[in-house]
This record gives C-alpha cells, sequence and structure tokens, in this order.
C-alpha cells in the first residue's frame, strides 16, 4: 500500500498548510487537532480586540491633531483676537450733552451728574444675584419684583446691561461700590441728567428726555448711543439731538479672570455736544406767560398761547402755552408719580400751542382778505360801504357786531371797528358788487402762509385749514353757498389757524410783504462757549401784494389803536398797532380771545400774538396781555437792551 505521505510530500501541488492540517489530524489525532483549533481561536479573538483598540486610538488622535492643527493655524489669529476681548475691558465714557441758553446767555438747561446700576447678566454669577440684589436693597431701595422680571427676561448670556437704579446720591454710590467690589456683572457709572431751572417758562419750549427704548437697539448698534441713554423727546431737545448729543468716549483696561483691573491701557476723551443760544428773551417770556396767566385766571379759562416775533428776522422772542407742566419729573425718579396727573389732565398740558394748536381765527382774518381786494382791485383805499347792522339774503341774516352799524366804512375804518359788514362785500359781494369769492381768498391766504407749516425749528407743527366748495362737498355733503364766503371773510366757519402762522402773516404785513421762516435758536457754541455758527434770517416768500396796499392795511391797524377795538394801547408811550378778534366755537362755549400787535409802529421791534381759549372778546381779555408786554418792553426798561 502505497504511503500517503510520501505521495502528499512529492506533490508539490499540495501547500504546506494542507499537509500541516492532514499530519496534525492523522498524526496527533482528531480530538487533539479540534483542541489545538480553539486555542487558536481564542488568540485570534484576542489579537482583534487589540488590534480594534489600537485602530480606535488612532483614528482620535487623527481627529485631535486635526483640530488642533485648525484651531492654532487656521483660525489662530481669530482666536487670539477674542482671548485679548476677554482680557481687555472698554469702559464707555459719555459725552456731556450741549448747553441751552437764552438770548442773553442766561443757562435754560444744565447737566446734573448722578450714578447709575446696571447689571450684565454674561458678567455675573447667577447662583449670587438674587443674595447681591438684597444686600443692594439695603442700601438703596430697589423694586426687586420689577427688577428679577427684568433679569428673569433677559437671557444669562446677554451683555445689554439692566438698569437695576438710577439717581443714586453720592454717599450710596460710595457704600454700593465698597459692597460690589468683585462682584462679576454689577457695574456702577457715573452720567449726567437734565434738570431745566426754569421748567415753569420753558417746559413747552425745552422739552424733555427720555431713555433708549426697547425698540431702539437700533442706534446702540450705530455706536452713537449706550445702553440705558438719553434722548430728545420733545422740544428742542428733540429738534437738536443731533447737535445737542456729544460723541462718547472710552477708556481701555486690563482686567483678570476674576473681572479686576491690573493695567490702564487707552483712553478715547468723549467730545462734548454743541451748545445753543436762543433768541429767546426769558424775561419777555416770563412776563408775557405772567400776564397771560393773569387773564386766565380773571377770565376763568383754563388755555392760552402767544408769540413774541421779530417782524423783520423771522426770530422768535418768546413762545407761551399754558397750562404748563414741570419738565424735570421726566428724568427725576422723585417725580415721576406727577406724569400719570399730566397725561390725564384735560386740558392736556403737554400740547404746545403756539405751534401746535389750530384755531378759528376770528377777525384777526380780516386784514388778510383786505389785502387781497386792494391787490385785486376789488376796491380801493377810498372805496366805502354802509353797514347798517348787517346784510340779509333771502331769510339768513348776517350781522355785524354792532347794533344799527357802523355808517359809512372805508377799509382801514373796516380793520380798525373791525366791521363785518364790509368784509361780506369785499369777500363774498353783495347785490351788484362782485366780491373776491372764494378762491381768491384762500389764495392770498395762502399767500400769506396760511395752511403751511412755517418751517419753524420745533417739531410738530401744525398745518391750519381753509375750506373750499370742493372739500365742504365731500365732507358734510352740501353746496358751497355765499353765507360761506361771508363767514371765511371774517374768519369764521371752517378756517383754522396756528398762532405762529398768523405771527408769520402779520410780519408780512408790517415788513412790507416778506415771509421770514420762524428761528428759535442764534447761534451754535463749541465747548469753549464760542460762536462757531450764527443763524442768520431766512426768507420763507415774499407775498404778491404791492407795499402801498400793505400800507393801507398797516394803517387801518394803527387805527384800530387810535380809536378802535385796540385803543387801551394807546395809552402807551410807545406807538402800535393791532387787531382784535373773536372767535366763535359754537355750542355754548365762550368765543377765543385773539390780538395780534406790533410795536413801535413805524419800525416795528416786536409783533405778540395773543389767544386765550373760551375767555371772551379779544379786546377785553388778550389786548391788556399786550399792553402789558408793551409797557415793559419799552416804557419800564426792564429789557436791558433798551437801556
Amino acid at each position: 500500500m502505497t504511503n500517503p505521505f510520501i505521495i502528499q510530500e512529492d506533490n508539490p501541488n499540495i501547500k504546506d498548510k494542507q499537509l500541516s492540517r492532514w499530519y496534525d489530524r492523522f498524526a496527533i489525532g482528531e480530538e487533539d487537532f479540534w483542541v489545538r483549533g480553539q486555542t487558536r481561536l481564542r488568540s485570534f479573538l484576542k489579537n482583534y480586540k487589540i488590534n480594534f483598540f489600537i485602530v480606535v486610538v488612532f483614528a482620535v488622535f487623527l481627529v485631535l491633531s486635526s483640530r488642533l492643527f485648525y484651531l492654532q493655524l487656521l483660525q489662530g489669529q481669530s482666536f487670539l483676537a477674542l482671548a485679548e476681548g476677554n482680557r481687555v475691558k472698554r469702559i464707555p465714557l459719555r459725552a456731556p450733552r450741549g448747553i441751552i441758553y437764552d438770548a442773553k446767555r442766561k443757562i435754560l438747561v444744565e447737566n446734573f451728574p448722578v450714578f447709575q446700576l446696571e447689571l450684565i447678566p454674561r458678567d455675573a454669577n447667577q447662583a449670587e444675584i438674587d443674595d447681591i440684589l438684597q444686600e443692594i436693597n439695603s442700601i438703596v431701595s430697589l423694586d426687586l419684583e420689577e427688577v428679577k422680571n427684568k433679569i428673569k427676561s433677559t437671557p444669562p448670556y446677554s451683555d445689554e446691561p439692566i438698569l437695576l437704579q438710577d439717581n443714586i446720591s453720592y454717599d450710596d454710590f460710595l457704600d454700593l461700590k465698597i459692597l460690589l467690589h468683585n462682584k462679576g456683572g454689577f457695574n456702577l457709572s457715573q452720567i449726567e441728567v437734565r434738570r431745566y431751572p426754569f421748567a415753569e417758562q420753558t417746559s413747552h419750549l425745552l422739552g424733555y428726555l427720555g431713555r433708549l427704548g426697547p425698540n431702539e437697539k437700533d442706534l446702540v448698534r450705530s455706536g452713537r448711543y449706550l445702553y440705558n441713554d438719553f434722548i430728545g423727546r420733545a422740544g428742542l431737545e428733540k429738534q437738536y439731538e443731533n447737535i445737542l448729543k456729544g460723541e462718547n468716549g472710552y477708556q481701555e483696561i486690563e482686567v483678570n479672570a476674576l473681572g479686576q483691573q491690573i493695567n490702564f491701557i487707552n483712553e478715547v476723551e468723549p467730545k462734548p455736544g454743541k451748545s445753543i443760544i436762543l433768541n429767546i428773551d426769558l424775561s419777555l417770556q416770563t412776563v408775557l406767560q405772567k400776564s397771560l396767566q393773569k387773564q386766565l385766571d380773571k377770565s376763568e379759562a383754563k388755555k392760552a398761547a402767544a408769540v413774541a416775533i421779530d417782524p423783520f428776522s423771522g426770530e422768535i422772542l418768546a413762545l407761551v402755552s399754558l397750562p404748563t407742566f414741570d419738565n424735570n419729573i421726566f428724568t427725576d425718579p422723585l417725580k415721576k408719580n406727577e406724569l400719570s396727573k399730566i397725561f390725564l389732565d384735560e386740558n392736556q398740558p403737554l400740547f404746545f400751542r403756539p405751534v401746535q394748536g389750530e384755531y378759528p381765527s376770528g377777525s384777526t382774518f380780516k386784514p388778510i382778505v383786505a389785502a387781497a381786494a386792494l391787490a385785486e382791485k376789488i376796491i380801493t383805499p377810498r372805496t366805502t360801504f354802509l353797514s347798517t347792522g348787517g346784510l340779509r339774503i333771502s331769510r339768513w341774516f348776517f350781522p355785524d357786531w354792532k347794533a344799527g352799524g357802523h355808517g359809512i366804512t372805508n377799509v382801514t375804518k373796516a380793520i380798525a371797528e373791525s366791521v363785518n359788514t364790509f368784509f361780506y362785500y369785499i369777500g363774498g359781494g353783495y347785490d351788484d358788487f362782485r366780491g373776491l369769492g372764494v378762491k381768491r381768498i384762500t389764495a392770498y391766504a395762502k399767500k400769506f402762509g396760511l395752511t403751511q407749516i412755517t418751517g419753524i425749528d420745533y417739531p410738530g407743527e401744525a398745518d391750519g385749514f381753509l375750506p373750499s366748495p370742493e372739500w365742504k362737498e365731500k365732507v358734510k355733503k352740501e353746496r358751497w353757498y355765499v353765507g360761506d364766503t361771508y363767514n371765511l371773510s371774517i374768519g369764521q366757519g371752517d378756517v383754522l389757524v396756528t398762532p405762529l402762522q398768523m405771527a408769520v402773516a402779520y410780519s408780512a404785513i408790517v415788513n412790507g410783504g416778506i415771509r421770514y421762516q420762524p428761528q428759535l435758536v442764534k447761534s451754535f457754541l463749541n465747548e469753549e462757549t464760542q460762536i462757531i455758527e450764527e443763524v442768520k434770517p431766512q426768507v420763507k416768500a415774499r407775498v404778491d401784494v404791492d407795499e402801498k396796499f400793505l400800507a393801507t392795511v398797516k394803517e387801518g391797524l394803527r387805527e384800530a389803536v387810535e380809536y378802535g377795538s385796540a385803543r387801551r394801547l394807546s395809552l402807551l408811550k410807545v406807538t402800535s398797532g393791532g387787531k382784535t378778534g373773536t372767535a366763535q366755537v359754537g355750542g355754548d362755549k365762550k368765543p377765543h380771545a385773539w390780538f395780534v400787535g406790533f410795536a413801535p409802529y413805524d419800525k416795528p421791534e416786536i409783533l405778540l400774538v395773543i389767544i386765550i381759549e373760551n375767555a371772551g372778546e379779544g379786546s377785553t381779555y388778550a389786548v391788556p396781555v399786550a399792553y402789558d408786554v408793551f409797557k415793559w418792553y419799552f416804557d419800564d426798561n426792564k429789557n436791558t437792551d433798551k437801556q
């Protein structure tokens, strides 16, 4: 029998591995073969786990190495800058706000330093905040519930400061400084708030500030403002916000991991805002307001307005609105409880009547109609009409204010005595006499600036209203009648004007036809209080009426003082002119009392517009105000420029 092992050994096609297997099986027995196989399998599995572990470790090492390469080489500069940002802290330095002066450089508003406490959630230890707030509350009274609600509504990673308390006294500031030492996230800073020493006289004029609201974060992002900054909300504070607001600076300091300063790096000083000088004379403003209030008390009225203007430049010398308010309440937390009273007051003390109030003009509208009739050759200075007490058209009667009428009347007498009949004629016509008509009346009213904003440097100016046939048909669903033209001719009906518009219109009458833009600001100052820019008079338009016709109207205004409805002013040493008005308002309410006057007559230095709402006759209540002001301005020499 052939030996199989020899055959297999001689066969070159049989692999050594197969021979080994056969040999194991036949030489050592099948049982031993399977035992050794299991041993080898366990060894293989053990080596596989080790190899797999090595592969995993290598893969992790590869990932970490790649990440390290990315962070150090590719993003190294970015993270270096971020690390520097955490190490370097920038402390903002608020710029002082510009000062506002009156025409004689009397300070009307000043900056008052106070301290405020803020919390920056990102820098605070959230677990300690409640305990720290309790300690703070033992020094300055906090509204803890409100404060905690603010904190809860702000993400803990936010860097937006939460205002905890403002207007902190210096003594409390020192105590808090000690308490909050090394307390991350709690910042004490000095700010300046506005104080208005003459709030009673200037509250409407200057306006007030308010803190930035949640919807104004874009102003913070612009870099011009900081969180919890103040911004002009009304009056000149709002109008000249960009001028009064300076440019904030900052300090850069190096801090350690606890936020403690370890080194000073750099400082950029803030640039103060520019200051402004007004044309307003505080002394004149005070006299005008006191006299106006006296007539309010006398008539038992509640609301009034007045304008004093230089008719040859448009400079506003005084602006008064009653009732007034204290504008310090908007920045003084001790007075904040007064805010609700102001907002709920039915007399609307926040409403600035000289600029924003729209009123029926009454007879103060008549000189404009007279100028239009002269310019359109409807009449001449010698034209006369017979006033017998009014005009009758069919079953309608349009009365004069004087029973029995004024007799033969020309244009100057019509202005002086406010003769309605004369203006019915020249406005709407009568019998075979053709008047101006509504379109020409309103066209000339617009030439004098009515229904147009004057352009005064004050926010929220109203533009007034003049009725038209189209408007009446659209709004009231009625046609226009000649009676509507009669009412318009004497300033009644639906015509609405602002006191400031009447000041501009009458200025054009007395200065020869120039409509100047009213101007409150006289000049701008730098931080050394040096004038860097002066505001020059600006001509808004020229009224298309011959100067000789304006002179005729002006003569009628002079006659109103000599023998007409404003003759009380004839008692003054200075010559003057003016026109009263009594504007009907309907219902059982008293009419508005108007007066527009100027002095001296030849070349006026000051023109006054006065309106007292629901007081009564203009000659009874408005003229005395002009008398007091003119007497002070000229006779009593209380204006230092006249001494």
